[in-house]
């Protein structure tokens, strides 16, 4: 039942990755069709900086929440969990990655990419669940997390592969540096507040969120993210 849960918590962002996957598959499909390769390089390029720049920091911030999140959406009977609960949050971010990936797979190519990654991530849990039997549920929530992440970066390595692109650039290494950094300032709070009442707990790390938000919000507009220079653009 708990590792349903564990499971659970990161299939409910699926929502919102199949919503943005439907109307990626069609659109890269028409292009594919319409539009040079050096072009496609460039779409998904924007694409997986989109990804990297928001899909793993929701994954921190909802780590960042963790207890928040079970105890509004399961019962405080579950806060044992908590650093099981902790690891599915944290692969969030790969599993929307993988979602997008996917879409775009399908879309620009008729072999079934896709159908491969899921069984190399089922292979990848199997073996990954047998070598980490000793841990028990912790091993089983270990494997999930280790396929998750398997199949975002085989999605990525063969759409890279496929489309000649380069995904590793300064820009991009900016992004998961300040995403790293994160993770360390809210795993600290956590750490430090978790031990805390609910409501004081909630209100120190909301307002840690506001101001990590606000800097990233400056930092990406000082990189001159593609996407957030379509929303500023939209709110003038």
């Amino acid at each position: 039942a708990v590792a349903g849960l564990v499971v659970y918590l990161v299939q409910v962002s699926h929502i919102f990755g199949s919503s943005m996957g439907m109307l990626l598959l069609p659109e890269f499909s028409f292009r594919s069709s319409v539009y040079t390769k050096e072009s496609l390089k460039k779409d998904f390029q924007k694409l997986f900086e989109f990804v990297l720049s928001t899909f793993v920091v929701l994954g921190i911030i909802m780590f960042f929440f963790v207890r928040e999140i079970i105890l509004v959406m399961f019962d405080k009977t579950y806060i044992v969990y908590k650093p099981l609960f902790s690891v599915s949050t944290l692969v969030v971010g790969f599993y929307l990655s993988y979602v997008v990936f996917r879409s775009v797979l399908d879309g620009l190519y008729v072999k079934p990419y896709s159908t491969v990654v899921n069984f190399v991530g089922a292979a990848v849990f199997i073996f990954s669940a047998f070598v980490l039997k000793s841990f028990s549920l912790g091993g089983i929530v270990a494997s999930f997390a280790i396929a998750i992440i398997s199949i975002a970066f085989l999605s990525a390595f063969i759409l890279k592969t496929k489309l000649n692109v380069r995904l590793i650039n300064k820009k991009n290494l900016y992004i998961l540096g300040w995403a790293m950094l994160v993770l360390s300032i809210f795993t600290g709070i956590r750490f430090a507040v978790d031990c805390l009442s609910f409501w004081y707990s909630l209100g120190i790390k909301v307002f840690v969120f506001c101001v990590v938000l606000l800097l990233t919000f400056m930092l990406y507009k000082k990189m001159e993210l593609f996407w957030m220079k379509k929303i500023l653009k939209l709110a003038k």
